[in-house]
């Protein structure tokens, strides 16, 4: 039986992500007009949040999701696979943000990784730190693969759990979500953010034209 229960946490956080990109809704006010109460005679100014725009990452090397959209399931290539040790045929589906993988099976394989593309919603940067300042992350820590800015979140932490969740910056606009789910009898199931680190490094190599 394959398990599936993680998706939709990685899909949920992709349309947060789309939502916070939003220049003005009532879920996802502009943190960046936000002032200061004033005291007696003390003028008001705008307190900015801690990554304004222009200190935002950037993406210096695109990769276009076009031709990844339409084989969802391409993004990591059979060699990548066995080094994960997963033997179950990846399956593919339309999603409510895009074209959407699931490789492996958390019974079977004692590992399920899933990945969405967010070509149905306005991802960015920009909406993942402003979602981040609005307290929509259990946790958020930006890093990079390659020099690539990639994002280790999760609406509820549940790294003590096996789960483990990153968003990669295919460009400043666009989004790449990816997930794992580890079984308890699996090597490393305490440490489930190394292995998605490594997925993640395996999904930048193949996009960026260099997987094998």
């Amino acid at each position: 039986m394959r398990c599936r229960t993680f998706f939709g946490i990685v899909t949920v956080a992709i349309l947060l992500a789309a939502c916070g990109s939003t220049s003005q809704s009532a879920h996802a006010p502009d943190s960046t007009n936000t002032t200061r109460p004033s005291s007696s005679n003390e003028p008001q100014t705008a307190t900015p949040p801690a990554d304004t725009p222009s200190n935002l990452p950037t993406v210096s090397d695109p990769i276009n999701p076009d031709p990844w959209e339409q084989t969802p399931c391409n993004v990591l290539t059979q060699k990548q696979l066995d080094r994960l040790s997963i033997e179950t045929s990846p399956e593919s589906r339309e999603g409510s943000t895009g074209p959407e993988c699931e490789w492996g099976d958390l019974f079977d394989d004692k590992i399920s990784i899933d990945g969405s593309f967010s070509a149905k919603v306005d991802g960015s940067i920009k909406g993942l730190y402003k979602n981040n300042d609005l307290g929509r992350y259990a946790y958020f820590k930006p890093t990079t693969i390659n020099g690539r800015p990639v994002f280790f979140h999760d609406l509820s932490d549940g790294r003590g759990a096996g789960l483990c969740s990153i968003f990669i910056a295919l460009r400043d606009d666009y989004i790449y979500g990816l997930g794992v789910a580890l079984h308890d009898e699996h090597p490393s199931y305490d440490d489930p953010c190394s292995v998605l680190k490594d997925v993640a490094e395996m999904a930048v190599d193949t996009m960026s034209g260099g997987g094998s």
